[in-house]
């Protein structure tokens, strides 16, 4: 009687655990969300500002301070391009100033950029591009060269009432050239004849038996001056 009570408890907890129990599985917990990452604001350019012509091309840009909501490190990403575009970067740097130096070439038009990055990579926009200009090298102007004569031929004879001067001059640096002519019987006091002229002669109403003197002066745009030697001629 005793082995078959035994028995009988031994069936009862086999059937017991096989039945398990009721309330299905344990619930697995929902996995904590990781925190959003706010991307920086925008920052401002500061210098140099729009169209502005740098006469210094060692140009210091400079921007205004981006923030962000998290309170991460920022770092600005510049670049200056040739192109509005940006098809193609002469520079592109990540800094964490608010200002970077660079020695641009001279006589170029640039556009310029900057974008903030925050630590966990996220970024703002670029902002608009920007445009500016450095100044190209100051030209040296030369002056015009020396005035050369045409006819007539330096103290000459002449046996005519009138005669047509004429000389000719050029500028090495192709620039426009006029003319003062100085005309008359006293080589030390020289009345001016013509004045800035573009005309390259001169009709000379002469006297017998006078000797004449006469001297070019060349001018540019640029406020180069050559002056002439003093030629002269006579009549019979």
């Amino acid at each position: 009687m005793k082995k078959l009570n035994f028995l009988y408890i031994i069936i009862s907890i086999l059937i017991t655990a096989c039945g398990g129990s009721d309330d299905g599985p344990e619930p697995v917990p929902e996995p904590t969300p990781e925190p959003v990452n706010n991307a920086p604001s925008l920052p401002n350019l500061d210098y140099p500002t729009e169209d502005l012509v740098c006469i210094d091309n060692n140009v210091t840009f400079k921007w205004l301070e981006a923030t962000d909501k998290d309170g991460d490190k920022i770092t600005y990403q510049v670049q200056i391009s040739d192109v509005s575009d940006f098809s193609k970067t002469d520079y592109n740097d990540l800094t964490p100033d608010l200002s970077k130096k660079y020695n641009l070439p001279k006589g170029k038009t640039f556009y310029w950029r900057v974008k903030a990055i925050d630590s966990k990579e996220a970024e703002s926009s670029y902002t608009k591009a920007s445009r500016f200009f450095t100044e190209r090298d100051a030209e040296v102007n030369q002056v015009p060269n020396q005035p050369t004569i045409i006819t007539p031929a330096n103290n000459i004879v002449i046996s005519k009432s009138s005669v047509s001067i004429q000389w000719q001059a050029t500028d090495p640096d192709n620039d426009v050239i006029l003319y003062d002519m100085y005309f008359g019987t006293d080589p030390e006091a020289l009345p001016l004849i013509i004045e800035s002229a573009s005309q390259n002669n001169y009709l000379a109403t002469l006297q017998p038996k006078t000797k004449y003197y006469w001297k070019i002066v060349v001018k540019d745009h640029k406020g180069g001056v050559t002056i002439g030697n003093i030629w002269s001629f006579s009549t019979n």
